[in-house]
């Protein structure tokens, strides 16, 4: 990076949530006009990026470390700022290997807290695609990736730079907010309403629950459950119950047609901004998507229904006790019917979700970060540059 020339970041995005992630990020980088940035993106991320108005260039999943290596090259890059996903492309890896073979200071941001070795590991687990620095959400995230065979000195707490924005969000919804989004999705005025926002598990581990490292439930597994755990809160209560169905961007919605029911109504929709449709819900159920976390800063009542759960629970909403955990398939009647009719424990779940405030400076401390390590670089060649001369 010797010389005047500004600063070359290159980043490079897959999965919606690394995605969701990585745009907060190069937006405040592109604000401070100090850098010459190229978005990379594939699968998922490239609609994400657009819609952000980053206008990344998409890569075809067949992009090679050879590949990533000539980008790197001819774009004179100076950091590599990436995302991490859990795909069969994972671009991400290409590019970070390609990066430390050009010897490019690269970075990570880290969307949620699970699957981490997959992230940086090749296929059997071997941590061979570390970035530099991992940015990570919380103390939460650090101490379960030392556990996990991480150094220490790799990984730096910056909060989650996806829910900066939550804070506003939450301040801003309404009333009559709540009864347009209503209204849009045609649900009566007298109808309770459910949201479930899907995974696409069985596409990520597969159908067999009992494999080693399935979590031990999937999207097909878990919704019959709920639908009728509801249908049996309907002939209780007599009260008309709506369950919105709503698909994961990786998944297709028209799989979710077959669900019907005679009790209560059924709606399959990715129409509406997902924080907007979260705040409009009675409740939200979900199994540990990341959307369930934001509902919770957003302070919404939430279930992560995980029934059969093998494998340590990521979501750490469920463990700070902001959103209800479900762990068998007989608690989900009772533990859904007490979030819908049971006043004082929906008052406790709102008290503490209060408390629970993203601090809004995620994506400054990941500059921030960006800034310390593009700053180390320079002075590691200006040293040598002296040398040389």
């Amino acid at each position: 990076m010797h010389g005047q020339h500004s600063p070359v970041v290159v980043s490079i995005a897959g999965d919606p949530g690394g995605a969701q992630a990585l745009a907060p990020v190069i937006s405040l980088l592109a604000k401070e006009k100090k850098y010459i940035l190229l978005p990379l993106a594939y699968r998922e991320a490239c609609r994400i990026m657009h819609e952000k108005g980053l206008k990344p260039q998409c890569l075809e999943e067949t992009t090679t470390v050879s590949d990533a290596e000539e980008i790197l090259r001819r774009e004179s890059v100076d950091l590599l700022l990436t995302a991490t996903s859990n795909n069969p492309a994972c671009l991400e890896k290409k590019f970070i290997a390609a990066a430390r073979d050009l010897h490019i200071p690269s970075v990570a941001v880290i969307d949620f807290w699970s699957n981490y070795v997959q992230r940086f590991g090749d296929m059997q687990g071997n941590l061979v695609y570390l970035t530099d620095r991992i940015a990570v959400m919380d103390e939460l995230a650090c101490e379960s990736m030392i556990a996990e065979g991480f150094p220490l000195d790799r990984i730096v707490v910056t909060g989650q730079p996806a829910f900066d924005a939550l804070l506003e969000r939450s301040n801003r919804s309404t009333d009559e907010e709540k009864t347009r989004i209503r209204h849009m999705l045609a649900i009566p005025d007298d109808s309770i309403f459910v949201l479930f926002v899907s995974q696409p598990f069985t596409m990520i581990y597969g159908e067999d629950c009992t494999k080693p490292h399935h979590p031990g439930f999937t999207e097909k597994t878990v919704l019959p459950k709920l639908v009728n755990a509801l249908e049996q809160i309907y002939q209780k209560r007599k009260q008309p119950i709506t369950l919105v169905i709503r698909p994961h961007p990786r998944e297709r919605p028209e799989d979710y047609r077959k669900f019907k029911s005679q009790k209560i109504g059924i709606l399959v929709t990715s129409e509406g901004d997902a924080h907007d449709i979260v705040q409009a819900a009675d409740l939200v159920t979900g199994m540990n998507t990341e959307l369930l976390v934001e509902a919770c800063y957003l302070g919404c009542l939430v279930a992560s229904l995980q029934p059969g759960l093998a494998v340590q629970d990521p979501l750490p909403t469920n463990r700070l006790g902001l959103s209800r955990a479900v762990y068998s398939i007989e608690e989900i009647k009772p533990i859904l019917e007490e979030l819908l009719f049971d006043e004082k424990s929906k008052d406790e779940i709102r008290r503490n979700t209060k408390q629970f405030r993203p601090g809004g400076r995620s994506a400054s401390n990941v500059v921030h970060l960006v800034e310390q390590m593009l700053k180390e670089r320079s002075i590691k060649e200006n040293k040598i540059w002296k040398t040389l001369r």
